[in-house]
């Protein structure tokens, strides 16, 4: 017997000569990746987001300023942009600029303020968004240096 020939392209190697374009697309469909390609390319307000972002740091070094005094002068919030995110950056060493690491990071879509996972990427959670009122005011009066108003509960949840 042996096993019978089939034109499925599972069974070889091959890949097809040309793909079908004409093919109709459902509108449920076309619905969602006109969603999803709108979600990539809709940006935050830029200038919004930044003087947001420039507000925080702020807020950092005056509650840093208010419980250290001495300690204020040595250290530095500020942020960098990066092609998803803006990164929050904590400088302990004016002088040298050798001490960085990382306080939050800022998505450029949207304005979510994520908790670090490390110098490159942010937690999973979303802690607060700059761009929404409420949320923005509760993220200013919760700020601090040290980044425990970062942290969530032990429900696993946040209220923004």
């Amino acid at each position: 017997m042996g096993i019978p020939k089939t034109n499925s392209l599972l069974h070889t190697n091959q890949m097809p000569d040309s793909i079908n374009t004409t093919k109709k697309i459902s509108p449920e469909t076309q619905a969602y990746l006109d969603k999803l390609n709108a979600s990539k390319q809709i940006m935050a307000p830029v200038e919004e987001l930044q003087d947001r972002v420039q507000q925080l740091c702020d807020k950092l070094h005056t509650n840093l300023a208010n419980r250290f005094p001495r300690l204020a002068d040595e250290y530095e919030f500020t942020y960098t942009t990066g092609k998803r995110y803006i990164k929050i950056i904590e400088i302990t060493d004016k002088t040298s600029n050798s001490s960085r690491s990382v306080h939050a990071f800022v998505d450029r879509r949207n304005g979510d303020v994520y908790k670090p996972a490390g110098w490159a990427a942010p937690t999973k959670y979303v802690r607060y968004n700059l761009l929404d009122e409420k949320s923005f005011k509760r993220c200013l009066e919760k700020a601090d240096h040290c980044g425990g108003y970062l942290y969530m509960d032990r429900s696993g949840k946040y209220e923004a």
